[in-house]
């Protein structure tokens, strides 16, 4: 069986794999188990051959591999895949963000195959999201901070989980909008109070309202172009990061990073 797990939400994709993985692990004790990335060079074949070849110790096989659809030829995915013979002893389960299976790869949805879509959640979903992943934190969220950690978030599963895991070593009784803010977590409306005075807050400060920029999807460059006019003192600074940059030898996230630690 090949089980085809897509889609943008990695977060909840990967929660999925790795209860996939769980699951073959805990009920077959001679499992062999084989992960790899479909990027890496001889990343398909060391899969397929893993798949065909038989073994004298292992019963059953399980095969993960990463990035199969988006960062590979679909091409040669569908010549090594298509008609390999996968036995009930053997299941090969594929990760991937892309947003769609194309046509040439429509035989991954042939029975007794299956396939999960983990699509970007919309509002109401979202909300129903945070709600659900706060409790098994077992973290007491009012309606409205759920709503506020929504707006702020935007759909990034990964980065509201992550402030609940912040929240859940609080041991407070009591979650408020307050708290949050105060944390740094602020909706995209609040962008200019994120970057106001950057150079004037503590390290601090600015490490979590850079997070929280990222967190909400602000594009790094838009950042990074207005920061270099708040203070002309800095000019100089970001003249610099603006030519390491443009030469490859930096990111803008990586550049903000620094800004933020000087």
């Amino acid at each position: 069986m090949i089980i085809t797990l897509y889609g943008p939400d990695a977060y909840r994709r990967n929660k999925k794999l790795d209860q996939l993985i769980l699951s073959y692990t805990e009920k077959r004790a001679n499992l062999a188990l084989e992960v790899v990335d479909a990027e890496d060079e001889d990343g398909l074949e060391r899969a397929r051959s893993f798949l065909v070849s038989s073994s004298l110790f292992q019963d059953t096989k399980l095969v993960v591999i990463k990035n199969a659809i988006s960062g590979t030829d679909q091409g040669q995915f569908k010549k090594l895949f298509k008609n390999i013979v996968i036995t009930e002893e053997s299941t090969l389960i594929i990760s991937d963000d892309t947003k769609l299976i194309t046509k040439d790869l429509s035989f991954l949805k042939d029975k007794p195959n299956r396939v999960q879509e983990f699509a970007n959640l919309n509002n109401r979903e979202f909300v129903t999201f945070i709600g659900e992943e706060a409790k098994a934190r077992n973290i007491n969220i009012p309606n409205d901070v759920v709503e506020y950690l929504a707006r702020a978030f935007l759909n990034n599963s990964w980065g509201v989980t992550q402030e609940l895991d912040k929240l859940s070593l609080l041991k407070s009784s009591e979650i408020t909008k307050k708290l949050i803010k105060n944390s740094g977590v602020n909706i995209e409306g609040d962008f200019f109070a994120y970057i106001s005075y950057w150079f004037r807050k503590p390290v601090s400060e600015r490490l979590l309202n850079l997070e929280s920029l990222f967190a909400s999807k602000n594009d790094a460059a838009k950042i990074f172009n207005i920061l270099a006019y708040q203070d002309q003192s800095q000019l100089r600074r970001f003249a610099d990061y603006d030519v390491e940059i443009k030469s490859g030898k930096l990111e803008y996230e990586e550049a903000l990073l620094e800004l933020a630690l000087i």
